[in-house]
């Protein structure tokens, strides 16, 4: 499902926002909960994985510009199109909590491992905060969601 530049423009106005709270988990439930939905990687991340889709299921998808531009590339957020779901080897992958379902968990403990269709693995710990609602990945790159 595509998502609007307006939607994008108003998500990456959150970024800048000043912090809220914790929005803290105790249980891989609780972070599959706060994990799933669509997430626009703010601008000062570089370096950081790119926007995405986490699914319940445990499959992602990176965003990508609909105008075929990297919207988190260095010449710049593009957002003229939208945003869709990528399809390509680097695009795609599962995703697991390394911590069964419903077992204890805080972000001290519990990361985060993505395999990407390419095999490549990336493993995050995550914490959240509420009021701007946002995501910290590996202690260093920040996510707001998209169309919320």
């Amino acid at each position: 499902m595509p998502r609007s530049a307006f939607a994008s423009d108003m998500a990456l106005a959150k970024c800048s926002d000043p912090h809220g709270s914790v929005d803290g988990y105790a249980t891989v439930d609780g972070l599959k909960t706060r994990l799933v939905g669509a997430w626009l990687k703010c601008p000062e991340n570089s370096g950081a994985s790119g926007s995405r889709i986490w699914d319940m299921d445990g499959t992602w998808h990176r965003l990508v510009s609909a105008d075929g531009q990297d919207p988190g590339s260095s010449s710049g957020y593009s957002y003229t199109m939208g945003l869709v779901e990528g399809q390509g080897v680097q695009d795609v992958g599962t995703y697991l909590v390394q911590n069964e379902a419903g077992a204890e968990c805080n972000p001290s403990d519990c990361q985060i491992t993505a395999h990407r269709a390419d095999g490549a693995i990336d493993s995050y710990g995550v914490a959240f905060e509420t009021a701007p609602r946002r995501m910290l990945l590996s202690q260093q790159y920040w996510y707001v969601p998209l169309g919320e």
